[in-house]
């Protein structure tokens, strides 16, 4: 991911998906899916960013639906506790 992101440098705006990327798969590690969903949320908002900036619509509206669903999902499980 960071070679590749390397190669297609464009400007700062290149880091957010190798570092969201990269977040992903360590929240793919996580043997909790509370701590997989706290991983991986920061990484889905650095992609929404990023997706926003180039204009992605697909991969905005994606990103947004994933962000709302761990929203969602942490408040119905506190609401459990």
């Amino acid at each position: 991911m960071l070679i590749s992101s390397a190669l297609s440098w464009n400007g700062i705006i290149s880091l957010l998906p190798a570092i969201g990327s990269t977040l992903g798969v360590i929240g793919y590690w996580c043997n909790k899916p509370e701590n997989m969903r706290r991983v991986i949320f920061p990484g889905l908002v650095l992609w929404l960013i990023y997706c926003i900036s180039v204009g992605s619509v697909p991969s905005t509206i994606n990103n947004a639906i994933s962000i709302i669903s761990i929203i969602i999902t942490e408040i119905r499980c506190r609401k459990k506790l």
